[in-house]
């Protein structure tokens, strides 16, 4: 399942994106299945993740990387993720809290006219719940490889 963690950090962007660009095109329960699956998903990813790391069979944490970002000299800072256990349970709050979040809010606002009108729900929960539709800044606060990616992308997407 460790293989599949990437993913943790694409699904809740693909969800946004569609759910954003397509907010004309599909009808409010769409939208709200698509906004709630994009972020329980990866929490099922991540629930066998966890059970999938062996942490006293595992030296070094599970790394990937993204992209290559910065290289002088001996200095590399990548824009790379690790995932240990910490990071695992982490992400395992963040996102099973978000899927709770998004299938009340979606229930909530089941009988509202105009439930996605202009892409308002996928993207006024996104600020609400910045650590679950805003899943690539809140994993890089939590799991971050290095500090600049730390710093800069996970502080500032926590903040808003």
């Amino acid at each position: 399942m460790l293989e599949l963690f990437p993913l943790v950090i694409l699904l809740p962007l693909i969800g946004f994106l569609i759910n954003g660009l397509l907010y004309k095109r599909i009808p409010n329960f769409l939208a709200a299945i698509i906004g709630t699956s994009a972020v329980a998903i990866p929490f099922f990813i991540t629930l066998g993740a966890l059970f999938d790391y062996q942490p006293m069979q595992r030296n070094t944490p599970y790394m990937f990387t993204i992209l290559h970002w910065i290289q002088a000299g001996s200095l590399q800072a990548d824009f790379a993720y690790q995932v240990d256990q910490l990071s695992l349970y982490m992400t395992l709050i963040i996102t099973g809290i978000g899927s709770l979040i998004h299938v009340y809010s979606s229930g909530y606002m089941h009988g509202e006219k105009g439930f996605n009108r202009r892409g308002r729900w996928g993207h006024h929960l996104a600020p609400g719940v910045a650590a679950i539709r805003r899943t690539p800044d809140a994993f890089a606060a939590t799991a971050g490889d290095n500090y600049a990616l730390l710093l800069r992308v996970g502080g500032n997407g926590v903040d808003r």
